[in-house]
């Protein structure tokens, strides 16, 4: 994993501010990610209010559905979500009921403390997963490639060898398709540079709506999670 320049991380306190982007992700329907102490896993859920006189977020249930009886015996979770190239993470309580069923919604508080890591956009992966780009050449066709590194301004590819010649920097390239394991991204993209001898390009994304920044920038933290957890435990 590379990092050209480090993520400026900063805690906020205030708490108009913090609920400012809670607000953010809840108008957002931004995706949360939901780690609950005693488990590996993470769960996925959003927002549906956010009520400041009681102190409280109200969550959807989590998927996969199995996180659910686990939060429902927690004390506490820690939460993350993406917005566009920013990670937001904080811990919260989680408030109990008088039932011993599983809830329709659950509360959580809001949190005094939020984490606000921002990306820069020198910040790369080298992805763990198999992503394949489809590059649509105007005159040859499709090209099928292996992403060698992502960041959310851009990434570098590997085709074919026969290929390479074909690709010069400078090129708009319309239709660029690649194949995230959380979304499809189909963009325009413009190649920089490439390398005959590896066969190897590099191109800056020209036309990722907000929904397709938010999910590159929420693939790479997620790896930055994984890559991090496995420092830690190594």
């Amino acid at each position: 994993m590379e990092n050209n320049s480090e993520n400026s991380i900063k805690e906020i306190v205030d708490k108009q501010r913090i609920l400012q982007f809670l607000d953010i992700a809840n108008k957002r329907v931004a995706n949360l990610k939901v780690h609950i102490d005693g488990s590996n896993e993470s769960y996925s859920s959003a927002i549906i209010d956010i009520d400041d006189k009681e102190g409280s977020i109200s969550l959807e249930l989590l998927r996969p559905d199995k996180g659910n009886a686990l939060l429902h015996n927690a004390d506490n979770a820690d939460i993350e979500v993406f917005l566009n190239n920013s990670k937001l993470s904080w811990r919260s309580e989680v408030f109990k009921d008088d039932y011993t069923c599983i809830p329709d919604l659950f509360q959580i508080s809001i949190p005094t403390r939020i984490s606000y890591t921002q990306q820069r956009l020198a910040y790369r992966i080298e992805p763990t997963d198999d992503v394949t780009v489809v590059v649509s050449h105007p005159e040859i066709g499709p090209i099928h490639g292996a992403m060698v590194n992502l960041s959310v301004d851009g990434m570098a590819a590997k085709i074919p060898d026969h290929f390479i010649q074909d690709i010069d920097p400078g090129t708009f390239i319309q239709d660029c398709l690649v194949q995230l394991p959380n979304r499809d991204v189909l963009c325009s993209i413009e190649v920089r540079h490439k390398n005959i001898d590896t066969s190897m390009f590099g191109a800056r994304f020209c036309s990722l709506s907000r929904l397709q920044q938010h999910s590159v920038a929420e693939y790479i933290a997620e790896k930055d999670r994984i890559e991090q957890r496995s420092r830690l435990y190594a």
